[in-house]
């Protein structure tokens, strides 16, 4: 009987899916994702949404609100949102969350900021976090890096926040050179003397690399750097081993002992005959009996088309002397080589063999997108696979109004006038409204009032043209609109 049911819900969920997708207007563009928590075979209810503005035609400015269904309220209410601003080139440059405090509003909660360069390499990164007590943003950590003409990392600097002075201090700094070939040969690390303000020397690493015929890594060597003397000293070596294809097939690893190298470390790869990896065997070494032993190995199966269709992983039983299977991923795919199943299985060796422990199906469109996402898990207690809660992906042209035709999902009409507006702006909305947010083009938010009562003054701020964004009392996205300020 539940077999039955199982087949009932994939099929009710495909029917719901094709019928609610008929009439969608597909671009490339997601504007929500909506979640549904399983409850019975043929009911599920409401669980999360999230929702996506893309706010102009090279996706510079994205805003993404997720919120969860409240069953006594009979409405979504938000928890967080992101802000993502990127360049021309795609790169991320700002993302900042906010979390939801009810009726204390919005409250920061962590931002990221990124830098580029003319070819898309990383700049800087800097982390920060909000401060409650202060009501600021406080660095946590930032990364600057410098390249070569050839774009390799020749230094990369660390900074800590200092409380003092509220700005950004030296942390670390490590600074590398590299080969005609472009492969690292030395590792400096240093490190931020703050009470005396000068750099540290810590330690150093140099590379030797040794290569065969073919112009492949056959030998590393590692040096350390003795502090006392400055001098070089052998550190470990790494041999590598290859097939005719240039396929890995072994490194082992040797340290010094009395002047003599030991090996202490080994992989091992196997290829099946298009050159995919089959086979993945680590070892480690066993300090008490002093010598290589087997922990664990990966194991991969591919169909005709190449697409991994297994993996598995499987530990050295060292009582029978021989590999027991612990978990195993399954894959499968539809005729365009998109994913339709994702299945991890957990084996019991000492039980009754496998059983599930989740498992995801992905419905797609007639165009190749997302369409519902079906996700399962394993229940212990009834020892079997069940429906645990579904996506629904919603495609749309318009740039910044988002209409999913679900009746929960916040869609309140409101207008503002006059447009242009020289400094007061009115709004009219069905719902009453709780909070407005005012954003420059840079996806900056440059005016936020919970009181609108009234309207909004704009007579301070420069002309041009600005995003309006209205919530209600809960937290409740009601749309974004553009708008001219003369």
């Amino acid at each position: 009987m539940k077999q039955i049911y199982w087949i009932f819900a994939i099929v009710f969920l495909f029917v719901f899916e094709t019928n609610l997708f008929s009439q969608q207007v597909v671009t490339s563009r997601t504007d929500s994702i909506v979640s549904y928590n399983f409850t019975t075979v043929a009911d599920s209810t409401k669980g999360g949404i999230r929702i996506f503005e893309r706010l102009d035609s090279i996706w510079q400015y994205e805003y993404e609100w997720m919120g969860n269904w409240n069953a006594d309220s009979g409405k979504m209410i938000a928890f967080a949102d992101y802000k993502r601003i990127a360049d021309q080139a795609g790169n991320q440059k700002v993302y900042t969350m906010r979390r939801w405090k009810g009726a204390y509003g919005w409250e920061p909660y962590d931002s990221v900021w990124r830098d580029y360069d003319a070819n898309s390499m990383l700049l800087f990164w800097d982390i920060y976090s909000w401060n409650y007590n202060q009501q600021d943003w406080t660095g946590e950590r930032r990364s600057e890096y410098f390249r070569d003409g050839a774009g390799n990392d020749t230094l990369m600097v660390g900074y800590a926040w200092d409380w003092d002075t509220n700005d950004w201090r030296y942390g670390n700094k490590l600074r590398n050179r590299f080969d005609q070939e472009n492969r690292n040969v030395e590792e400096l690390y240093y490190e931020w003397n703050w009470n005396e303000n000068f750099w540290i020397f810590l330690s150093g690493v140099q590379s030797e690399y040794i290569l065969n015929a073919s112009g492949e890594v056959e030998t590393k060597n590692l040096y350390g750097l003795d502090l006392t003397d400055t001098t070089w000293y052998p550190a470990s070596r790494t041999e590598y081993i290859y097939d005719d294809h240039g396929h890995m097939l072994k490194e082992e690893g040797y340290r010094l002992v009395e002047e003599e190298w030991e090996l202490n470390s080994k992989q091992e790869w196997e290829y099946d005959v298009d050159g995919n990896m089959t086979l993945h065997t680590p070892y480690q070494w066993d300090y008490q009996y002093d010598s290589l032993v087997y922990v664990s190995r990966y194991a991969f199966a591919y169909d005709g088309h190449g697409r991994k269709t297994l993996q598995e992983l499987q530990i050295w039983d060292t009582d029978i002397e021989d590999w027991l299977l612990v978990r195993r991923f399954s894959f499968a795919y539809n005729a365009n080589d998109a994913l339709t199943l994702e299945d991890e299985e957990y084996w019991d060796v000492h039980g009754d063999g496998a059983y599930s422990l989740r498992r995801t199906e992905y419905l797609y469109l007639t165009t190749g997108q997302d369409s519902v996402r079906i996700h399962s898990q394993w229940n212990e207690s009834a020892q079997e696979i069940y429906l645990s809660w579904k996506e629904f992906f919603y495609y749309g042209e318009e740039d910044i109004k988002i209409s999913t035709g679900l009746n929960y999902i916040p869609a309140a009409e409101f207008s503002l006038y006059p447009i242009p507006v020289h400094d007061l702006l009115m709004i009219e909305s069905e719902v009453a409204p709780g909070r407005l947010d005012l954003l420059d083009l840079n996806g900056r938010i440059v005016y936020s009032s919970g009181s609108i009562e009234g309207g909004v003054d704009l007579s301070s701020f420069e002309s041009g043209i600005y995003l309006v964004r209205l919530w209600d009392k809960d937290g409740i996205l009601l749309g974004t609109r553009k708008i001219l300020k003369e």
